[in-house]
């Protein structure tokens, strides 16, 4: 560096963060983010995102669910491509949708279980991730949460179980 350079070179610098500093990567969602008020974004039609789908082996896995086919898969493309083209505002007015956050006293899952789907090392921090579902086909119903305008699906519902029988 010449003399007359008002800055000195750094030979390195050593930053630690605290565990609570959230780091996102990418523009994705990172544990402990705030996530998005509906009323923000209400003007956006959603994307998806499968970065926090449930790979456990139960009746609410897209993944390793046992008794999905392919007409399932048809079904759940399908209905992404026709929930896509509208707004959230549009989908949660819509009573085809049944878009709307979950009420988890409705269900037969908590929200803690939802939530260890998203990070298993989860604590109770008692901060409960506003969960939102919606109508894919027939019963079949997507979970997920909501970061960037983006739904993170989480849980797929192909048989309407998540919700006890009234």
């Amino acid at each position: 560096m010449g003399k007359n350079n008002k800055f000195k070179k750094l030979d390195s610098i050593n930053i630690e963060l605290a565990p609570s500093v959230i780091q996102p990567t990418d523009g994705k969602y990172a544990i402990g983010s705030p996530l998005d008020n509906l009323y923000d974004i209400k003007h956006l039609k959603p994307t998806f995102a499968f970065d926090y789908v449930s790979e456990s082996k139960d009746d609410f896995s897209l993944i390793n669910h046992s008794k999905l086919c392919v007409k399932d898969y048809r079904d759940f493309f399908s209905g992404l491509k026709h929930i896509s083209k509208q707004t959230y505002d549009e989908l949660s007015k819509s009573e085809d949708a049944h878009f709307h956050s979950v009420d988890w006293d409705d269900t037969a899952i908590s929200a803690r279980d939802f939530e260890r789907h998203i990070d298993p090392n989860r604590s109770n921090t008692g901060e409960e991730i506003t969960a939102y579902q919606v109508k894919l086909i027939n019963k079949a119903r997507l979970f997920g949460f909501l970061y960037k305008g983006v739904f993170y699906v989480v849980l797929f519902d192909r048989g309407y179980d998540v919700y006890k029988r009234k």
